[in-house]
């Protein structure tokens, strides 16, 4: 247990220090961010469960991302849900070390929802 602790924990770290190392200098006016993450998980009783999330952004000026965000994510048997919406982000590079750069951002989505159970559900998120 301690083993797979300690693995785990050195992944996260390893994954953390790339991102953060690949963000800081590509703040600039111009710059392109293409970005797809998801899950995919085969322990939901016996379904498949699928989750993903693109996002393609752009600078446009020095910290400051506006772009867009397509989400996709269901059981392809009860229920699935898709949404397409919009995000900004505004980053602070040098607030703190050069090597950290927070930021605030928002994301605002339009998503439908459809099932088998019933009625089909818009919702802004």
């Amino acid at each position: 247990m301690r083993k797979s602790l300690c693995a785990g924990a050195t992944m996260c770290l390893l994954v953390l220090a790339g991102n953060v190392l690949a963000q800081a200098p590509l703040l600039s006016r111009g710059t392109q961010e293409l970005a797809l993450s998801g899950l995919l998980d085969f322990e939901n009783r016996g379904d498949v469960t699928l989750d993903l999330i693109g996002r393609y952004g752009y600078f446009l000026r020095d910290n400051l991302e506006v772009g867009g965000v397509a989400q996709f994510s269901g059981n392809f048997d009860d229920a699935f849900r898709y949404g397409l919406g919009g995000f900004a982000e505004y980053h602070f590079p040098h607030l703190l070390t050069p090597r950290v750069v927070p930021y605030v951002g928002a994301d605002v989505l339009l998503s439908f929802v459809d099932t088998d159970f019933g009625d089909d559900n818009a919702a802004l998120t």
